[in-house]
């Protein structure tokens, strides 16, 4: 890509030295940039989307259960309705004060495979608590191409670029 670029400046640089004083050059120059400019963008766009592909086609349910003394058994399934399996995948409860339910919450970190859901994760939302869960769990994974993503709902998030924008926010007098 880099070299495409060079050639497209080169060849812009070329036409405009040839004939400086023409309207048509200069036009033709800034037309090629402008050419290659909307191209690039249109492959960096195709990357994202293709990137994110497999992280779309993974997400995570809920099936609530009602205890006898009025608290909440919830149990995640996670959907990996994606064309490759996913790895390493963590699905924490949500509190909406932050945090999260069940901190002394074990689990298996199990894989995925392509067109499947499991079901691993179990936590108690306390009755004092029922106005602080959030209805959907964060759920963590690797990709097949080892990218980490969160999910939380529909938001989706590559884990790398989240922490990369954390350290420059601390960075920042």
């Amino acid at each position: 890509m880099i070299s495409a670029t060079l050639v497209a400046v080169a060849a812009a640089l070329t036409t405009v030295r040839e004939s400086p004083s023409t309207t048509a050059a200069w036009v033709s120059a800034a037309g090629g940039s402008l050419a290659f400019v909307l191209a690039f963008t249109l492959f960096l766009q195709g990357r994202r989307d293709r990137i994110r592909k497999q992280a779309d086609a993974v997400w995570v349910t809920e099936e609530v259960i009602p205890q006898y003394d009025d608290s909440l058994l919830v149990r995640a399934h996670v959907h990996n309705e994606s064309d490759a399996p996913i790895w390493s995948v963590v699905v924490l409860p949500r509190h909406s004060g932050g945090g999260t339910f069940g901190r002394d919450l074990k689990q298996d970190r199990p894989d995925i495979q392509p067109k499947d859901a499991k079901t691993f994760w179990e936590w108690v939302v306390p009755v004092d608590e029922l106005g602080c869960r959030e209805r959907s769990p964060r759920l963590i994974f690797t990709d097949s191409a080892g990218r980490r993503w969160q999910k939380a709902g529909v938001e989706v998030s590559r884990l790398h670029l989240i922490r990369r924008m954390i350290r420059r926010h601390q960075e920042l007098p």
